[in-house]
């Protein structure tokens, strides 16, 4: 449920994946969550396949009221569905991830724009953060733009990196992509603070970004300019007339689940006390 509220329009098929059950059990827990009004599940647009979000109440329950219910865009669903998979891939390799929905949040909290770059008039923020000592911007990139437009934003990534606003910045492209991006980054001379690799599948653990160095349990990390940040949403309480925990536990079935998984959880501010990572 969770995973579904932090990363907005999400595939039933990546749903599946990030919970790791078998068709039959996944489609039980949404046929749940749906009718007690916590997700809504639509057609797929563009061959995506089946789309569920978080409705209020779904945000509500989880603890993650702080973001704003979703609407899908015919435009905009492959993109997020293959940001998804990355989140998936990155969380695998025991990386704590923000979604762009998170970083959009926690820039409202503080008040600025702590992971936007300035691009000319424009503000750009990546699709997801990986957070470590200082965080690092992955983008998914899955079509070239203009060349000019890319160069000004991979000059403003590599600003970012060379002021201590980001460690460094990743781009994951398809093939085509990934040759046109890998010229870019020749054309601008950026060195290391800026590169390109191909997009990851799933089942691979994210294991090539570098490890993070932080305690696990610490929902805090430090901006370049020093403040210690409260990722948003750690604090968040919920509404008395808010599903309670135990219900939305109940609708999961939870006790039909592995609770003794290994594979590290992502940064999931307002976690439901010990729901085990199969819950999507």
């Amino acid at each position: 449920m969770e995973f579904v509220a932090r990363y907005g329009v999400v595939p039933r098929e990546v749903v599946a994946a990030w919970a790791g059950t078998a068709k039959a059990a996944t489609a039980g827990r949404e046929r749940r969550l749906r009718m007690e009004g916590l997700i809504e599940v639509g057609a797929g647009l563009g061959g995506s396949g089946r789309l569920l979000h978080a409705t209020r109440d779904g945000l509500a329950a989880v603890g993650r009221k702080e973001l704003r219910v979703p609407r899908p865009s015919a435009g905009a669903v492959r993109h997020e569905a293959a940001v998804a998979r990355v989140g998936i891939w990155l969380e695998a390799g025991g990386h704590r991830v923000l979604s762009e929905r998170e970083l959009l949040a926690a820039e409202r909290v503080e008040g600025r724009r702590i992971y936007s770059v300035r691009t000319g008039e424009r503000l750009h923020r990546p699709d997801l953060v990986v957070i470590g000592e200082r965080p690092e911007a992955v983008e998914v990139e899955l079509t070239p733009k203009a060349p000019r437009r890319l160069d000004v934003i991979l000059r403003a990534w590599a600003r970012a990196v060379a002021s201590g606003q980001y460690e460094g910045v990743r781009y994951l492209c398809p093939p085509v992509t990934l040759r046109l991006l890998q010229r870019a980054l020749a054309r601008t001379n950026l060195g290391e603070r800026v590169t390109a690799g191909p997009l990851p599948v799933l089942g691979q653990a994210g294991a090539e970004l570098p490890p993070d160095p932080s305690d696990q349990a610490n929902s805090h990390h430090r901006t370049s300019s020093g403040t210690d940040v409260a990722i948003a949403g750690s604090r968040a309480t919920r509404d008395e007339a808010s599903p309670p925990a135990s219900r939305v536990l109940k609708l999961l079935n939870f006790d039909s689940l592995n609770s003794n998984s290994t594979t590290p959880h992502a940064l999931s501010v307002g976690q439901l006390p010990g729901a085990p990572r199969s819950a999507f």
